[in-house]
């Protein structure tokens, strides 16, 4: 296995990633590899990774586990991190963080916002039932139908069953961008009590006001976004976790740079704007690796953003059919980019796609960046 991943990085890998969780199963149950590998293993590898001066990056790895392999192999670390939704819970983690990385090259990437499912008449159903599987089996056109058929939607409100944390359920609002940080104000326990109206009716009667475009998050990661500010604002851990390229049909958090720009820098100043930008750019290029950008200096890759600080955001997320067989996903538009260079080259121009695609596969071939 060293023989391999050595191979590979001579080839121009970045590293290698593995994947503690153990929630994380394969489609007929088994366990991941990975999830229960000796650490005597992992911290092998790990020195190939460092020979290479290349990173290691976990996901469910616990601290004691990364302090081991860190120490032993010298190698660079990056890491998935969750922060607790109680008082406290922000400034707690950031002490375990600080304990963690002194003296450590080890990284942590978080959140930006609460994230999770997204329930949607075209996506997940948050409900069970004979009723419910029954509009699940419909297209997206079939379901916005039957739910506007009243015998039909009554049966849906009589048989709407629900194991969603119901304060934990968001209303992403009926404006062009979506309502991300609210809350309780918007949880869908107290938007229904308001409205006198059970989940079911509530969820139903929205879908069919918005054509079937009204969206509903379950935040199960990152809940409280004051405790989340405790962990991304500190030195140790970069805004930057997402699910959008693996769960394209039940999660949407590609939008996460998009969020930091509008929420953390414009509106809650967390960031100043070079601080909100090196954290999105320079910083992550000097964990990855990439020495070859990052910054704007002579004799970089020319990936260049410009944007509008002032108009910055993201719209509501979409619902799309276009993987092979019609099979679903989510994408979400912005506004406020004037422009998008990859390698010099325009790929987005005043918030539309320009049809050019020059990016390229990611390669370690170059030392990596002393700061950032």
């Amino acid at each position: 296995m060293c023989a391999l991943l050595d191979d590979a990085m001579a080839g121009g890998a970045l590293g290698l990633s593995s994947n503690r969780f153990e929630p994380h199963r394969a489609p007929d149950g088994r366990s991941i590899p990975g999830t229960f590998a000796d650490l005597a293993e992992l911290t092998a590898l790990a020195r190939v990774v460092a020979a290479r001066r290349g990173l290691v990056q976990f996901v469910g790895a616990k601290m004691e586990e990364l302090k081991r392999i860190s120490d032993e192999s010298g190698a660079r670390l990056l890491f998935s991190y969750g922060v607790g939704p109680n008082p406290g819970d922000g400034r707690f983690s950031v002490g375990r963080l600080e304990e963690l990385c002194a003296g450590r090259d080890i990284t942590a990437i978080t959140h930006v916002r609460g994230s999770g499912f997204l329930y949607s008449l075209f996506g997940i159903l948050p409900f069970r039932g004979p009723a419910w599987n029954e509009l699940r089996a419909k297209d997206a056109s079939g379901r916005l139908a039957a739910i506007s058929d009243p015998a039909f939607a009554a049966r849906l409100v009589a048989e709407g069953d629900t194991r969603a944390p119901l304060s934990q359920v968001f209303f992403l609002g009926s404006g062009e961008t979506p309502v991300y940080a609210a809350a309780d104000e918007v949880s869908v326990d107290r938007l229904a009590a308001q409205a006198g109206e059970s989940f079911p009716e509530f969820f139903l009667r929205l879908s069919r006001e918005r054509s079937g475009r009204a969206f509903f998050c379950l935040r199960m990661f990152s809940q409280n976004i004051d405790e989340l500010a405790e962990v991304i604002g500190g030195d140790h851990c970069f805004p930057s976790l997402g699910d959008a390229g693996a769960h394209v049909s039940q999660i949407m958090d590609g939008d996460w740079a998009t969020f930091v720009l509008a929420y953390w820098v414009r509106e809650r100043g967390l960031f100043s704007v070079a601080e909100g930008v090196r954290r999105l750019t320079s910083g992550p290029a000097r964990v990855l690796g990439l020495a070859d950008r990052g910054v704007l200096t002579p004799g970089k890759r020319a990936d260049v953003a410009v944007f509008d600080l002032a108009k910055v955001a993201q719209l509501q997320p979409e619902m799309v059919n276009d993987f092979p067989g019609g099979a679903p996903r989510y994408i979400q538009r912005g506004r406020g980019y004037r422009a998008v260079l990859v390698n010099g080259e325009v790929s987005l121009e005043n918030d539309e796609l320009t049809g050019v695609r020059s990016g390229r596969v990611l390669r370690e071939r170059t030392p990596v960046m002393a700061t950032a």
